[in-house]
């Protein structure tokens, strides 16, 4: 169980005051547990692996909150539509899941550009002084 420790608290950034707090304990003590052949209670390890269950939970959240999330919506086609839908993602060696992503994708990023096309960049303000 110490060598454990030791390398969660390595892997995790983590050291030993950071235990020792969160154990509402003395640094020390936890120096003693981790570097001599004091023996860790029973009691104290089922807390440190409930710890350390909760710090990996939050760190996943956290990491979870940094990245993008796949956002999923339906759309409602009458039966020729999917049929049509269909053969064209069958065509293209995809599934209709894969053919409508790449698809929508595809049309979003072409309107996007159209637009932009369209609109005329903004006038860079003049700011002649006329010599007199």
């Amino acid at each position: 169980m110490k060598e454990e420790i030791k390398q969660w608290l390595t892997d995790h950034y983590k050291d030993r005051q950071w235990l020792a707090d969160q154990l509402g304990m003395r640094k020390t003590s936890v120096d003693n547990w981790l570097s001599t052949a004091k023996i860790i209670p029973e009691g104290k390890q089922a807390v440190i692996r409930r710890i350390f269950a909760a710090e990996e939970a939050a760190e996943k959240n956290r990491l979870q909150q940094l990245q993008p999330q796949n956002q999923i919506f339906s759309v409602e086609v009458t039966l020729a539509e999917f049929r049509l839908i269909s053969q064209a993602a069958k065509e293209a060696n995809q599934t209709i899941e894969e053919w409508s992503r790449e698809t929508l994708s595809d049309a979003a990023l072409s309107e996007t550009e159209e637009r932009n096309k369209q609109t005329p960049p903004p006038r860079p303000s003049s700011s002649k002084q006329e010599s007199a």
